[in-house]
């Protein structure tokens, strides 16, 4: 193989193509980038068995080939050339990488054994804006679970039903879930959660992103860069079950004045109680922090609640602050029953998350 490439897109694509190289030097395979010739441009591809990407670089090919070179060293030198021309001519197992006066001959190995599959991609089950799935990750991530015995829970859950696209996560403790309506076939798969900073990195938010069905997994075509990542295997929960639709009241508070008070709460509290008590007010909302080791707080935010009635819920301060970090929106929706023991919920445009409470004397 040899080519001519400009070295700043070549140093570009090998940056997108090392987001799923294998990080294990077990299989030393997976720590090597693939690249091939292909017509006027070169596919670089990736792989640590779980994802894999394949982009692709515009150059003038000289003679065609392929070669699996180290993905690590391979960036850090073409970073460093001299010279926006770069050459580069390869053997069987080893290339050779001219720009300027500099030469390297860096080692590597033959194609043949390499572990990337192509897989037999469907249907495209879904198109959206990237900057729509990477507000719908974003806002999702915080709510699913880290417990691995909890596998099905390890991910963000894509569905469409009914016409109706959703976006959910749970971690038994908080649900988030996001809707849209979206026209076409129903479908469904469970998003991994070690997939997702491969995944928001290819997000440019300025492109379309087709999201399509394939062998064991998902298959997003960004165009020029195509990620596939296996899915979560196993049945997500019937969790809309437990989605209460009939709240007592609600409220709408100002989001970043009451973020700002949860913190200043959250300061006070101990870590083994790890609770705060939001009290719901007739005009405001009080915020309550308190525990023998640090003292207490207390701070009202004015809300349109016009709730006569004081009613008080303890919750996790760290799931409150979560929820409101992702949200945008100058004014959210604070709704709940008159039960101590039932999920508060915060609502945002298409947003909405309930939350737990605990137990307030313990």
């Amino acid at each position: 193989m040899k080519i001519e490439i400009n070295r700043d897109a070549l140093s570009s694509a090998l940056q997108t193509a090392s987001l799923t190289v294998g990080r294990t030097q077990m299989h030393i395979l997976l720590s090597m980038i693939y690249i091939e010739t292909n017509g006027d441009r070169i596919n670089i591809l990736s792989t640590d068995l779980e994802r894999s990407i394949k982009t692709y670089c515009a150059c003038n090919v000289v003679e065609q080939g392929s070669i699996l070179l180290p993905a690590k060293k391979l960036i850090q030198i073409v970073k460093e050339l001299p010279s926006d021309s770069v050459t580069i001519e390869t053997t069987e197992t080893s290339a050779t990488i001219k720009s300027g006066t500099s030469r390297f001959r860096i080692v590597g190995l033959s194609t043949d054994d390499y572990p990337f599959v192509n897989r037999a991609v469907g249907d495209t089950l879904i198109e959206m804006s990237e900057s729509d799935l990477l507000e719908y990750v974003k806002r999702s991530q915080h709510a699913a679970s880290q417990d691995e015995s909890r596998y099905t829970l390890n991910g963000i859950y894509f569905s469409r039903i009914a016409n109706e696209l959703r976006i959910a996560s749970t971690d038994g403790k908080r649900l988030v879930e996001q809707t849209k309506l979206s026209e076409g076939n129903d479908f469904s798969f469970i998003f991994p959660l070690q997939s997702i900073q491969p995944l928001v990195s290819l997000c440019s938010g300025i492109a379309t992103v087709s999201i399509k069905q394939c062998d064991n997994g998902v298959f997003f075509d960004f165009g020029d860069t195509t990620f596939w990542t296996k899915t979560v295997e196993g049945k997500y929960p019937d969790y809309r079950s437990i989605m209460n639709k009939d709240y007592d009241v609600s409220a709408n508070v100002d989001r970043e004045l009451f973020t700002k008070c949860v913190n200043r709460a959250s300061l006070v509290v101990s870590d083994k109680s790890n609770k705060i008590a939001i009290q719901f007010e007739k005009d405001s909302i009080k915020v309550i922090g308190e525990s023998q080791e640090h003292g207490d707080f207390e701070e009202n935010v004015k809300c349109a609640c016009g709730e006569s009635e004081v009613f008080t819920v303890a919750v996790n301060p760290r799931f409150l602050l979560e929820s409101l970090k992702v949200l945008s929106d100058d004014i959210i929706t604070m709704r709940y029953k008159k039960d101590s023991m039932q999920p508060i919920q915060i609502a945002s445009n298409g947003y909405f998350e309930i939350i737990m409470p605990l137990k307030q004397n313990c």
